[in-house]
Parts: C-alpha cells; structure tokens; sequence
C-alpha cells in the first residue's frame, strides 16, 4: 500500500514543493477557509456532490481541534460524472461561502437553483480554479495537496 501511494505521488506531478505551492497559492484568494491553526496548510480540491467530499468536509467542519492545528484552503472544482456547476455557482456566489459549504455539504440543505445567473466575477473564479486542477491533474475529490509548518513555534 505503501509504494502505491508513493506511485501516486510521484505520478501526479514533477513539480518541487514550492513550485507547487506557488501554483496553489494563484487561486488562494478563491478557496472557502476552515480553521487557522498553524501545523499544516491543506489545499482541498472538492465536488460538493461527492459522498466522499461530503464526509471530509463534515469532519473538519465539526472538529474544532483540527480547525486549531491546520489551516483549511478548500477549492469547489467539479467532477466529470457529477452535474455540480450550478451548485458550485451558487456557493461561490453566496455573500458566506463558508455557510453556504456547511449547509450544502454537511447538513444537505436543498437549495433552489432555478433562478440562479452567475455573475462574470463566479465564472471567472471558477474557470481560475479548473486551470489550476487540470495543471495539477486533479482527477478526484477530495484530493488534498498538504504543506506543514516545519519552523519552530
């Protein structure tokens, strides 16, 4: 298990560390953030109709410990097999993204998207963050890229 998850890694990108978290930090002004805590930045890519998204943003949502200990940058970026461009429309739309994230993700809300018109700036926004996972080659959800604070508190 080991060396396929040391596979993965090594085929997903040729980048250096801080080419890859410069690519990251282009669209930092983009991602909804949880928590502000110091140990670990995480960029998290997610679909908001994908079960396994739904769960990790539950658990970081509802566990103020991790919310402490890491800093959360997460990145609404669509699946293929999921019709989530409305909804990811929406979210980046609304005046509170982050409430908009907890009620969509983690207490399922219904919410009405018919009348939705999403404004230049959300396309914009959105178009900006699908660039930035097909450079990455971003290819599921939730795919999280983590950088940890390695100086001394």
């Amino acid at each position: 298990m080991k060396n396929l998850l040391l596979i993965l890694l090594l085929s997903i990108t040729l980048l250096t560390a801080e080419e890859l978290e410069s690519i990251l930090d282009s669209i930092s002004q983009h991602a909804i953030r949880i928590g502000d805590g110091r140990v670990s930045r995480e960029y998290v890519f997610i679909d908001p109709m994908c079960k396994h998204s739904k769960k990790y943003i539950k658990v970081i949502m509802e566990d103020e410990s991790l919310q402490k200990e890491n800093s959360y940058y997460i990145f609404l970026y669509r699946l293929e097999k999921f019709d989530s461009d409305e909804l990811i429309q929406y979210m980046y739309q609304s005046e509170n993204k982050k409430l908009a994230l907890k009620e969509v993700m983690v207490a399922e809300k219904e919410v009405d998207l018919f009348d939705l018109e999403p404004s230049e700036n959300t396309l914009k926004i959105i178009d900006e963050i699908a660039v930035v996972g097909k450079t990455l080659k971003v290819d599921h959800r939730p795919q999280m890229f983590t950088f940890y604070n390695l100086e001394d508190p």
